[in-house]
């Protein structure tokens, strides 16, 4: 192999791998370098733990604002 080839082989093996500009966006395929699929799924991941995170504070708030509510007064029974 020369080596031009070689840099070639090199060239053609780093623009599977890095980006030269990443896209920044969520979407991963095969055809897209190995880290611009990795940061995507990061990104992908991100989203879904700030939705658990917001599906635990609704939950929190729900379990706090019961626990200090004031109960609700019931008819006593009739006395006999």
């Amino acid at each position: 192999m020369s080596g031009q080839g070689a840099f070639d082989a090199f060239r053609h093996y780093t623009a599977t791998v890095y980006a030269a500009r990443p896209h920044g966006g969520t979407d991963v395929s095969p055809s897209l370098p190995l880290l611009e699929n990795t940061s995507a799924v990061c990104r992908q991941m991100q989203a879904i733990c700030n939705q658990y995170a917001d599906a635990v504070d609704d939950c929190r708030n729900s379990l706090i604002g019961l626990a200090t509510a004031e109960p609700e007064s019931s008819p006593r029974p009739a006395s006999s």
